[in-house]
């Protein structure tokens, strides 16, 4: 009589994949197949943010059934799910979590085991840890938070970013049809007049998923890149518009 052999078919189990970005700059990737996933400034924390205004346990992620869950862990200042104050979420593919700065998006893969239980080995978990930090969670107003929340969603979307004579970042959305650049009061990226720099400079003209800098009557020595520009050319991500002493980088919408 003929044994039949193990049936070591894969199986399929979810996997959740994050990406922990503070403005644009990914700081760390991690994933996990099960278990409880811890999001606070504790170091021993799964998901380890460093910021006095992030909870030591802020929130927890659960995988129950086939769905993972977002729970608040009573942190002293909350969280936000794709822009709405949540304390519980059962996360999507895309979903962007929000604890202070920083900001979490949220994936969904599957991996594979076989039927004896052993996972296939997993991406090793990159960390961004920092010890000896106090003990204390700095408390923010609601009024803090939203505000937070605004800055985060303009960085994480299409906008302008440029410093001014005071070394202050200045963040403008682009979320128009057309966004002008200039020094006059219907500007939405208004300027400060300088030398080469006055009166109106040029459009950003939003169509679909592009974007075009469209040079105006003031745009003098407008250039993309050192390039200069004399008709609408597109913007790519990242792009540096030089007008005068001005220099704006052009921001795509995060991915």
């Amino acid at each position: 009589m003929l044994s039949s052999a193990p049936n070591r078919a894969a199986q399929r189990i979810n996997v959740a994949e994050f990406r922990v970005f503070k403005g644009r700059e990914q700081l760390a990737q991690y994933s996990f197949r099960a278990g409880s996933v811890r999001i606070g400034r504790n170091p021993n924390c799964d998901i380890h943010l460093s910021d006095p205004s992030v909870s030591r346990n802020h929130a927890e992620i659960n995988l129950q059934g086939e769905a993972w869950v977002l729970k608040s862990s009573q942190a002293r200042n909350g969280m936000f799910v794709n822009g709405n104050m949540v304390n519980f979420r059962v996360l999507k593919p895309g979903d962007l979590i929000e604890i202070s700065h920083f900001v979490i998006q949220f994936d969904e893969g599957r991996d594979a085991i076989d039927n004896q239980g052993s996972s296939m080995p997993m991406a090793d978990t990159e960390r961004v840890l920092k010890e000896g930090e106090d003990s204390t969670t700095v408390s923010i107003s609601l009024h803090d938070a939203l505000q937070i929340h605004q800055l985060n969603t303009q960085v994480m979307g299409a906008h302008l970013a440029w410093y001014d004579e005071g070394h202050d970042e200045n963040i403008v959305p682009i979320e128009q049809e057309r966004t002008l650049i200039g020094s006059t009061p219907d500007c939405q990226a208004q300027l400060q007049p300088r030398h080469g720099a006055a009166g109106l400079c040029a459009a950003i003209v939003k169509d679909d998923d592009s974007y075009m800098l469209e040079p105006l009557k003031d745009s003098g020595d407008l250039k993309i890149n050192a390039v200069g520009v004399a008709r609408p050319t597109r913007l790519a991500d990242g792009d540096r518009i030089l007008w005068g002493n001005y220099i704006l980088q052009f921001r795509l919408p995060f991915d």
